[in-house]
């Protein structure tokens, strides 16, 4: 749980009431702290994998091989024929 503390900062157009701000520990002023990115390498492995997983999902689903032992036997077992949904009507 963030514990909010209230500072009071007075503004100097306003002198004549304080307004109430609340501190959650992040300053508002530019630090200028030592932090850095990832690096490179996580933006190279990042774009390997955007690239990578469009590209083998199209050369998968893509085989015709594929299509034929999968897709085909379960349309035929799912889905009833044209003919066969009009002899019922």
């Amino acid at each position: 749980m963030v514990q909010a503390q209230v500072e009071i900062v007075v503004c100097r157009s306003r002198a004549k009431q304080p307004r109430l701000r609340p501190r959650l520990g992040i300053s508002t002023r530019s630090s200028t702290s030592t932090t850095t990115m990832a690096g490179p390498n996580l933006e190279i492995f990042k774009f390997s994998i955007y690239l990578f997983v469009p590209i083998a999902a199209l050369v998968h689903f893509g085989d015709p091989d594929w299509y034929r032992n999968t897709v085909i036997p379960v349309r035929a077992s799912e889905f009833i024929l044209l003919e066969q949904r009009s002899e019922r009507f």
